[in-house]
């Protein structure tokens, strides 16, 4: 039992799937494996960490489906690639978001940043870029890029009137099974009442 009453912060540094197949892969920040992938997980930590680990205790409730490789999402990325392709003024800034064509944008020197799961950075980011004669596309998923930074939305660029394309993928009621955090429901009436935007 800890008895200083002063604060105390612990920094862990982190390898997000350490031990596994999915080790440092970014599209396993928002992929659910398949049952198959789940054996090779449980192999890869079992060789890779010994075998004084518990067994995980879960449920998978999902189908062996294959992973989609065309979808809305991923036809819009293909339609603004060829912009940035010929305009090295385009940036785009992704708060860890996936999507196979996505990653298309990374091969593009200088015109393509993941801020992580940090969505008022990207915003800021895309201020600041947009304030030095970049054009800004700021990319997470709706909700984030409305609620989760709505201040930085208000001040960094609606109140300096800049040019920033804000991308909310997942637009709808739901997005997938994601659960309430990740549905959209309200982003666009969030974002509605803001001069210049």
């Amino acid at each position: 039992t800890r008895t200083d009453p002063r604060p105390l912060a612990v920094v862990a540094e982190t390898l997000k799937g350490k031990g596994g197949f999915m080790a440092t892969q970014r599209l396993w920040h928002n992929r659910t494996q398949n049952n198959e992938e789940v054996k090779q997980l449980e192999k890869d930590l079992q060789t890779n960490l010994g075998p004084s680990n518990p067994k995980p205790n879960y449920q998978i409730e999902h189908t062996d489906q294959p992973l989609k490789v065309s979808s809305i999402r991923d036809n819009f990325f293909e339609a603004l690639f060829p912009h940035f392709k010929h305009d090295r003024k385009n940036v785009i800034i992704s708060a860890d978001d996936g999507g196979p064509k996505l990653f298309q944008f990374a091969e593009l020197p200088g015109q393509f940043v993941n801020v992580g799961i940090a969505e008022e950075q990207m915003v800021g980011m895309a201020a600041g870029l947009a304030l030095e004669g970049y054009k800004a596309y700021a990319l997470a998923i709706a909700p984030f890029t409305s609620f989760r930074c709505l201040e930085f939305v208000k001040l960094d660029i609606c109140a300096m009137n800049l040019p920033v394309v804000l991308i909310g993928i997942g637009a709808g009621l739901s997005y997938s099974v994601m659960g309430p955090t990740h549905h959209a429901i309200g982003s666009l009436a969030s974002l509605k009442i803001w001069p210049n935007l």
